[in-house]
């Protein structure tokens, strides 16, 4: 076994397009919001082989082929990576990932208390934490780490705002330690009382009426779609990010986000935890997310890939992840015959075809068991390719994207 061709399963949220993953599959849309592709080994969704095994259990079984030995070393019999696609036509919840020492106190917490793992007020489903990066693969707009206070008051100056509770909010603000202010600004917000809901409206339509500025624009359709939420207001406190197709944002442990409209590639830790602060329907713990929350206000945590003609390679620094994003142009008249494009990312890799129909061949190596292997792959195929079998080449017109582990071959 050198590759095995992946089948996915598909998560439905009511945030999700209707169209984008479909569209990527060759699938009719059937009306219903399809949110995020999974590919990997997460034991909630895992992906398929041909066979209909579980690529946990494949992995489980037989770890050392399929992760190598670097990985299993590490990170134990699990695919330490999952690679979505993610599809939102509207925003998802505010919200923050754990670091690796609170997930898994809080993993170990809920188990002792015997806390359902799929319920609703479940906040730890495994003992994992999740640091994440997304590559856009189109316009994509998200919310995405605090800005420094000063700035913000800047901003929320050239609002008409009357409310008792705005004079408040300025002052928290205010105060001389950044963390401090943000801290206390957004345990106040997360906290409100009865005043919450009207502040929320008044605000939210004084920035309709400044939605020249896409800060202001956010929060008057977040107030619209969440009336009362108070997630709205800490929105206006979070750096508002505009993507193109190629642009990376990475999301380390505490860093409080919200994504609000595009289809890009997550990858990220095999991590399910989510804590979310607002703008859902979902269960909010505003504890744990204070708890849990960077409050250092810090500039866009853009990723910037190294380039390599057709090739970008991102590396944020996950010990679990690294990214590699191909578009092969047309074969030009001076050399009709494209040469093979080599992708250097390591260990147990994933690769889906983002457009196109694509040769993919893998070089084998037969101290590992694994012989060549050459075929085409179509636009939404992924393969899964085990550690040590070898370079991973691609050829043809289109655009693949292969997310691999740092090292993984030791």
């Amino acid at each position: 076994m050198t590759v095995l061709q992946l089948s996915n399963p598909v998560r439905s949220y009511p945030w999700g397009s209707t169209s984008a993953i479909p569209d990527l599959l060759g699938i009719p849309p059937d009306g219903e919001p399809k949110a995020e592709l999974w590919m990997g080994a997460h034991p909630d969704s895992p992906s398929t082989a041909p066979d209909g095994s579980p690529l946990d259990r494949l992995i489980d079984s037989d770890p050392i082929r399929l992760l190598g030995a670097a990985v299993l070393d590490v990170f134990g019999r699990r695919l330490p990576y999952l690679l979505k696609v993610l599809a939102a036509a509207a925003p998802l919840s505010l919200q923050v990932h754990p670091g690796s020492d609170q997930a898994a106190a809080g993993f170990a917490d809920e188990e002792a208390r015997g806390v359902p793992r799929e319920a609703a007020e479940r906040r730890y489903r495994d003992p994992f934490h999740k640091p994440e990066m997304l590559v856009a693969l189109g316009p994509f707009e998200a919310l995405c780490g605090l800005r420094d206070p000063s700035a913000t008051l800047a901003l929320l100056h050239l609002l008409d705002v009357e409310h008792p509770a705005w004079p408040d909010l300025l002052q928290r603000l205010s105060t001389a330690d950044p963390r401090r202010a943000l801290r206390e600004c957004i345990s106040w917000l997360l906290d409100g009382d009865g005043w919450l809901p009207t502040l929320v409206d008044v605000v939210g339509r004084a920035a309709g009426a400044r939605a020249d500025r896409p800060e202001f624009a956010t929060v008057a359709a977040l107030s619209q779609a969440y009336p009362g939420d108070s997630g709205v207001l800490v929105a206006l406190l979070l750096n508002r990010v505009s993507l193109l197709a190629g642009e990376a944002l990475s999301l380390p442990a505490g860093n409080l986000h919200a994504y609000l409209e595009g289809t890009g590639v997550e990858v990220m830790a095999a991590s399910d935890n989510v804590l979310r602060a607002g703008l859902t329907s979902k269960h909010v713990d505003a504890d744990e997310v204070l708890r849990l929350a960077d409050f250092t206000p810090r500039p866009i945590p853009l990723v910037v890939p190294e380039r390599r003609g057709t090739l970008s390679v991102y590396r944020p620094g996950a010990a679990e992840f690294e990214l590699a994003l191909v578009n092969l142009p047309d074969p030009s008249p001076i050399e009709p015959t494209q040469r093979w494009q080599e992708l250097p990312l390591d260990g147990p890799r994933i690769l889906l075809v983002l457009s196109g129909d694509l040769h993919v061949a893998v070089s084998g190596n037969p101290l590992s068991g694994c012989a060549p292997w050459a075929g085409p792959v179509g636009r939404g195929v992924a393969i899964f390719v085990p550690a040590g079998a070898g370079t991973l080449l691609v050829r043809g017109l289109g655009g693949a994207v292969v997310a691999g582990v740092p090292g993984g071959s030791g």
